[in-house]
């Protein structure tokens, strides 16, 4: 099927009525969706709408999307048309001939597309190909150079230690034990047949004449003693020489880079120990500027409260209770209403001391009352 512009325009009124559904739709649904859908709509509408350039369409018009980035980035061949400028149709042939001539030239653009497609490939493979063969090369050199390394090294030190001392010989003791005794039989087959010596007895005036007569002969027969002989030095080898110096030039090197090390720890160290104590100095200045602050107000809430203190009134000295009046004694001519209030309260108090379950204790109005009924009583 062979699309073309009209037909995606077409496409696109379609596409409207479509967007305006989905935007009715993602009110619904939310607006995370109503952007991803947007995204993916204006892509496939972009997409459709290249895919009408004449290089995505073969010779007989089917789709061909080999190579898309190569010919998005060729020029642009537009289709001829049918039609002419002032609207009348252009005759049979002409057209024919116009969309031969374009057919060709977009042939020709896509073989040319194609061939710089493979051009670049080739160059990539190249390029790749040199690459690996360097990093082979290199690599080769690398392992011939640390071989040749290892053995100069290993000639150095072979040259340098001494040869290991020969394997001490396993002597069989049985097959010594054996020839010892074989010499001895020998020995004491063949020896002669032993003399004893003659004894002789000398004095000690025999002995001393004797070491006085051989004295001056064995002095005469001392030869002189000879100068000490000096050794015999070798003359130096200088592959040995050589190995020695840089065998010693290795062991200063070493010597020279464990005391920078050693000194650069040390440093370290130091740097370490002043910056813990600064974060100490500081953590202590903190603490003393909070200490500091917190006496600071305490000071300046006491002297507040001083300052309300002294400004407050005295308060004023509270009345003293007044004593309360004594009982007026009563007159004699109310006796009979006395009498009758005596009576009342007796019984009142003789009811209230048998609800209470005999109380100990007397009301002080029944005590007055008795008091009075008593008075009374002398009146009469």
């Amino acid at each position: 099927m062979d699309f073309k512009r009209r037909d995606w325009a077409l496409l696109t009124g379609g596409f409207t009525l479509f967007f305006v559904c989905a935007v009715t739709l993602v009110f619904q649904l939310g607006l995370v969706f109503f952007v991803v859908f947007l995204a993916v709509a204006a892509a496939l509408w972009a997409a459709g709408m290249r895919l009408t350039h004449p290089q995505f369409r073969t010779a007989d018009g089917k789709l061909d999307l080999s190579q898309p980035l190569a010919k998005l980035r060729a020029p642009t061949l537009d289709q001829p048309r049918i039609w002419t400028d002032d609207g009348s149709i252009k005759p049979q042939k002409q057209f024919e001939a116009e969309m031969e001539a374009w057919n060709a030239a977009r042939l020709e653009l896509l073989a040319e597309i194609s061939a710089d497609a493979d051009r670049k490939k080739a160059a990539k493979a190249e390029a790749k190909a040199e690459r690996q063969a360097e990093a082979e090369a290199k690599a080769k050199a690398d392992a011939e150079a640390k071989a040749k390394a290892d053995a100069e090294t290993a000639a150095a030190q072979a040259e340098t230690q001494p040869a290991p001392p020969p394997p001490p010989a396993v002597v069989d003791e049985t097959e010594s034990v054996d020839k010892t005794e074989a010499e001895d039989k020998s020995e004491a087959v063949d020896a002669p047949p032993v003399v004893a010596a003659p004894l002789v007895l000398r004095t000690l005036e025999d002995v001393e004449a004797e070491a006085a007569a051989s004295a001056p002969e064995a002095e005469a027969a001392e030869p002189e003693a000879a100068p000490p002989a000096e050794p015999e030095t070798a003359p130096p080898d200088p592959e040995v020489d050589e190995a020695a110096r840089a065998a010693q030039e290795l062991a200063e090197q070493e010597r020279r880079a464990a005391a920078e090390a050693a000194a650069e720890a040390e440093a370290q160290a130091r740097a370490e120990q002043e910056r813990a104590e600064r974060e100490r100095r500081a953590a202590a200045e903190a603490e003393a500027a909070a200490v500091r602050a917190e006496q600071e107000r305490l000071a300046a809430e006491m002297a507040e409260r001083a300052a309300r203190a002294a400004e407050a009134p005295a308060p004023e000295p509270e009345p003293e209770p007044e004593p309360e009046p004594e009982p007026e004694p009563l007159a004699p001519e109310n006796d009979a209403e006395i009498l009758a209030a005596s009576d009342a309260a007796a019984l009142g108090a003789a009811g209230s001391e048998t609800t209470a379950g005999g109380a100990d204790e007397q009301d002080p109005k029944v005590y007055l009352l008795n008091k009075v009924r008593l008075r009374l009583s002398d009146y009469e």
